[in-house]
């Protein structure tokens, strides 16, 4: 599954990168576009996984969620929190591991990104990004993922779950980029 997840999602992951890697996060107003981007997604999602079929499956569930991190970083930014992109998904155990799977590898990529925010500005809050920090969050997951029985039809599923949230991404990303100064 997840080999297939990786491969089905590569163009819109590849778009996402393209997008996001306009923003500069090492400035205090980019990083609070990077940081208004998640929270257009990360609770939307988060609420959706939350009551997906199976999510108390995956290892620590319940600490995978970024939500409150996100929040806590843009209080200390003084933003408020955007609108949140339209997130609606049937209750499923293959579309949670779809959600799953983009929102883990979201915390994948916080880790790459947090030692130049914090390069930038040691001052900027980094709850968001260093979330699940020393904790095999990816490992378990991909464990776990690996280790269940999937039919071709979760298979599909799980890749549309997975397509629907990069889509708000990169909704979310087309909406906060425009707003603020972008590196050239």
């Amino acid at each position: 599954m997840r080999n297939i997840l990786r491969q089905h999602t590569h163009a819109k992951h590849r778009d996402l990168d393209g997008l996001m890697s306009r923003l500069n996060i090492s400035s205090r107003d980019g990083y609070g576009i990077f940081l208004r981007l998640h929270a257009r997604v990360v609770p939307a999602a988060e609420a959706a996984l939350e009551g997906q079929l199976g999510f108390d499956e995956i290892p620590d569930a319940q600490a995978r969620l970024r939500s409150p991190d996100l929040g806590h970083d843009l209080a200390a930014l003084g933003l408020n929190p955007p609108p949140a992109e339209t997130l609606s998904f049937v209750n499923d155990r293959a579309v949670m591991a779809g959600i799953a799977y983009v929102l883990e590898g979201s915390r994948l990529g916080a880790k790459l990104l947090l030692k130049d925010v914090l390069k930038a500005d040691s001052e900027l809050p980094v709850s968001f990004l260093q979330h699940g920090a020393g904790i095999r969050f990816w490992g378990s997951f991909t464990d776990w993922l690996d280790g269940q029985d999937w039919s071709e039809v979760d298979v599909r599923r799980a890749c549309s779950a997975a397509d629907a949230v990069f889509d708000a991404y990169l909704s979310a990303s087309r909406n906060e980029t425009e707003r603020l100064p972008l590196e050239h």
